[in-house]
């Protein structure tokens, strides 16, 4: 089955993006074990199969999404406005976090 034809299935409603998945690390599984593969030097079969991996990684991740449906996503985040300074008003509390990096 090509790309585009599994594509279209998946648009046209018949295939989840978690057989979609499954089907692409089948392929990757089998592709890892071809003669192609197994002849290719290993830092080729790496950098063919590292972009083979990811989209099966984002595919699983958007099945997990779909999964999750419109209702409940966790948490929210309630971000307030800062108070205005004033002369007398105390200053903002400052996170104890640092904005240095690793680097710095």
């Amino acid at each position: 089955m090509t790309t585009m034809s599994l594509v279209k299935r998946v648009a046209d409603g018949f295939l989840g993006a978690k057989q979609l998945a499954r089907e692409r690390f089948s392929e990757l599984e089998a592709w890892l074990s071809s003669q192609e593969a197994l002849q290719s030097p290993l830092h080729s079969v790496e950098c063919k199969q590292e972009p083979k991996g990811r989209e099966v990684q984002r595919l699983m991740l958007q099945a997990h999404v779909e999964q999750r449906g419109l209702g409940e996503v966790g948490r929210a985040l309630k971000v307030l406005r800062a108070p205005v300074a004033t002369q007398n008003a105390p200053t903002v509390a400052r996170s104890k976090c640092s904005t240095k990096t690793a680097r710095n």
